[in-house]
């Protein structure tokens, strides 16, 4: 598994597991509240995210509000514009980056893997530099 070769702290999974029938790999954050991901989207898309799952509403928007108004940093680390999702009404949001690929696309697997490793040590590094503990401003 060339994550695990090329990004150790990433995961737990070691070279040479296998891995059947995922479409998605969930990464620990720095971001309590927040896991990192990769996975092959509906609709024909690769997605990687930074996933804000709560039980409480308020510390998912919380989180999710502090992070959106950092946005225009975050972009700039990133190098490129992101999705902001608040998901409204749901128990989650995610802030991602997408690009066309369908997992039955085989013959591309490892570019999908590439622009994985690529697009997750980049909104790493954006994120690197959020506070996501600071208080959305007030109206």
């Amino acid at each position: 598994m060339r994550l695990a070769e090329e990004e150790p702290s990433w995961t737990r999974r070691r070279p040479g597991d296998t891995v059947l029938g995922e479409n998605w790999t969930d990464m620990p954050s720095k971001i309590r509240g927040a896991s990192l991901n990769f996975s092959f989207a509906r609709g024909g898309r690769l997605r990687n995210e930074l996933y804000i799952d709560s039980r409480n509403q308020e510390e998912k928007d919380r989180i999710f509000a502090a992070i959106a108004n950092q946005r225009e940093a975050v972009e700039q680390a990133y190098g490129g514009p992101l999705e902001f999702e608040p998901l409204e009404g749901r128990r989650a949001a995610r802030i991602a980056d997408y690009t066309d690929g369908d997992v039955a696309e085989k013959h591309r697997h490892e570019e999908f893997i590439a622009w994985f490793l690529d697009s997750g040590r980049r909104l790493r590094r954006a994120l690197a530099e959020v506070d996501a503990n600071a208080s959305p401003p007030q109206p």
